[in-house]
């Protein structure tokens, strides 16, 4: 059996997505699956409209399955409408990695500014003499 991780974007209005993840627990262990790990993530604010829609329910699910049980799952998820996009990983172990894009994020980067062009220009041509300096 291979581990796969499932990510699954479910339409906002939805309010039945406990019980849609149930559902799919229960078709993976009567095909003898395992399911390592559900992490409903909640409602987040998407990047990009998705047909029509700024929000959608995040939930990942690391299980370990046949193929056919994988390819199966698949078509249960085109086939539902609730569901707006999906994506199936295959991974090596069952290891849960943090998902980085729903934590902080890291400060920025200071950056100089200058007050005019000349400024900007003579600091590109003192640069590479301090550098040659120095070695």
């Amino acid at each position: 059996m291979r581990h796969y991780e499932i990510i699954l974007l479910v339409k906002p209005d939805s309010d039945q997505v406990n019980d849609m993840i149930e559902r799919y627990h229960q078709f993976i262990k009567s095909k003898s699956g395992v399911i390592h790990h559900t992490e409903n993530m909640g409602r987040q604010t998407l990047v990009y409209p998705t047909h029509k829609l700024n929000k959608a329910y995040f939930v990942r699910m690391n299980i370990e399955c046949d193929c056919a049980v994988q390819k199966e799952l698949r078509s249960k998820f085109a086939l539902n409408d609730a569901i707006m996009k999906y994506t199936i990983i295959r991974r090596d172990d069952s290891t849960i990695k943090p998902i980085t894009f729903l934590q902080s994020k890291e400060p920025e980067v200071q950056r100089k500014h200058f007050s005019s062009y000349s400024e900007r220009s003579e600091a590109a041509i003192i640069a590479p003499t301090e550098t040659a300096a120095q070695s």
